[in-house]
């Protein structure tokens, strides 16, 4: 046995241990996974996938967002002059994914981005071929805010789906330099004059094509405020994907 396998095999052995002791949990409801779930990507009790209800069409053209057979835009993109080119998202957001989201930003949960990228990934792939992106760029957080939680979620979320579908990724590109008041405690019109001047691009992006990624789209003003400061630096096309979709929460 060489080096390379020995160092392979303690890895493997050290993660059996791990597991044993701390077996990973599911996503939705965090309770340990039965030991033949537990390496599965999507870390999901069978069970648990009931609670997880998929975008389905009718969708908004632009945000995707879910609408009436007799419209193509939601009442945000039909009253708003959008800067993003266009953003999916993979589930609508309920009590379920509130439970699972918070635990992945507030409660440590960072292991739950490769799950979470899993899905993006599976669902969206194609649409996201379709788009060609030349770099997925997190939607960012202050840095004041990120010194007091410890990580973005959106950040560590963008750079797993962006090596599931084998594209660039960079976290510094876009900044945010203005902290501001959480999007959720604010109406429609205020989300957007409290994103205003809120982000900045570091450098000149050359005609690219962006991928922004968050965990949770709402009325679109983030994706918005993110894909102006982008355009204004030279991007081309700015999409947006999310891992859920919700009105207004």
């Amino acid at each position: 046995m060489n080096r390379r396998d020995i160092r392979h095999y303690l890895k493997l052995s050290g993660k059996i241990i791990l597991d044993g002791i701390y077996p990973r949990g599911c996503v939705v409801c965090g309770e340990p996974l039965e030991f033949g779930k537990r390496d599965h990507p999507a870390r999901l009790h069978d069970g648990c996938k009931e609670f997880l209800k998929p975008v389905e069409g009718p969708v908004c053209y632009i945000c995707g967002k879910s609408i009436n057979e007799t419209e193509t835009l939601c009442g945000d993109c039909k009253n708003t002059d959008r800067s993003f080119d266009g953003a999916v998202s993979v589930f609508e957001y309920n009590n379920a994914l509130k439970e699972s989201v918070y635990r992945f930003k507030y409660k440590n949960k960072r292991e739950y981005a490769s799950a979470f990228a899993y899905m993006i990934a599976k669902h969206h792939k194609k649409i996201i071929g379709y788009w060609r992106p030349d770099v997925v760029i997190p939607v960012p957080m202050h840095p004041e805010k990120k010194k007091v939680r410890g990580y973005n979620q959106a950040e560590i979320l963008a750079k797993e789906t962006a090596l599931i579908l084998g594209i660039k990724y960079e976290a510094d590109t876009l900044i945010r330099k203005k902290m501001t008041v959480p999007q959720k405690e604010l109406g429609i019109q205020k989300r957007y004059s409290n994103l205003e001047g809120a982000f900045e691009v570091k450098k000149d992006l050359g005609k690219s094509k962006v991928l922004l990624i968050d965990d949770i789209y709402t009325t679109g003003a983030t994706f918005d405020s993110c894909a102006r400061a982008l355009k204004a630096k030279g991007a081309d096309k700015v999409y947006g994907t999310s891992l859920c979709i919700g009105q207004g929460f």
